[in-house]
C-alpha cells in the first residue's frame, strides 16, 4: 500500500475503501457503473445518494463498526454537494473523533463537518490525486515529464511514510472479533 500525502484520498488504502463503498452503492441502487471518485456526472451521483442511499450506507457501516467507511462516505458526499441530515452529520463528527487517521485527514474532516453548508455546494478538501502528486514530483526533481510511461519510478518517489494504525481499514467481514482488531 502506498501513500502520496497525509490527507483524505491520498493513499491506496483510502482508494480501496472508496472502491468498496462504490461497489456497495452500485449494488444498492442497481447500477454497476456508478463512480464515486471523480464521477463523470457528479450531480447524478449526488441525487442517488440524496434519495436515501447515503443514509442507508452510513447506517450500515456504522452498525458494522466500519469507521473508515463512515468517514470516507461522508467525505465523498460533501465533495459531491449532497444533503446530509443533522443526525448523519453528528454521526460523522463522533466517528471522526474515535477513528485513528492521519492528523491532516482528521483536520480536513473536522473542517468539513464544521463548515459544510449542506445546500448543494461541493466541499473541496484540497487533497491531491496521485497523478497531481506525480506531476509535482516530476517538476520538482526534473524527472522526465512523460511520467505515464515510468509510473513505477515516479510513484516510488512520491511515497510518504505511513503509520499502519492510521491507514483506512477494509470493511469488516461480520466477525465481531475481527471488527475489534481493526480498532
Amino acid at each position: 500500500m502506498g501513500a502520496w500525502g497525509y490527507g483524505l484520498f491520498e493513499s491506496d488504502s483510502d482508494l480501496e475503501v472508496l472502491a468498496e463503498i462504490t461497489s456497495d452503492l452500485g449494488q444498492l441502487i442497481d447500477d454497476e457503473h456508478i463512480q464515486l471518485y471523480y464521477p463523470p456526472h457528479p450531480q447524478r451521483v449526488a441525487e442517488k445518494l440524496n434519495e436515501g442511499a447515503f443514509h442507508q450506507l452510513l447506517t450500515d457501516y456504522s452498525a458494522q463498526g466500519w469507521k473508515h467507511g463512515v468517514i470516507l462516505l461522508g467525505a465523498v458526499m460533501m465533495q459531491l454537494g449532497g444533503l446530509i441530515s443533522t443526525d448523519d452529520l453528528a454521526l460523522l463528527r463522533t466517528t471522526i473523533k474515535d477513528t485513528p487517521m492521519t492528523h491532516q485527514a482528521k483536520e480536513q474532516m473536522c473542517r468539513a463537518t464544521d463548515g459544510y453548508t449542506n445546500d448543494g455546494r461541493r466541499w473541496k478538501f484540497g487533497s491531491r490525486s496521485l497523478r497531481v502528486a506525480m506531476m509535482h514530483f516530476s517538476a520538482r526533481t526534473g524527472h522526465k515529464k512523460d511520467f505515464c510511461s515510468d509510473e513505477e519510478t515516479l510513484r516510488a518517489g512520491v511515497q510518504v511514510p505511513q503509520d499502519p494504525s492510521t491507514m483506512a481499514q477494509p470493511k469488516p467481514t461480520g466477525d465481531s472479533e475481527q471488527v475489534m482488531e481493526h480498532y
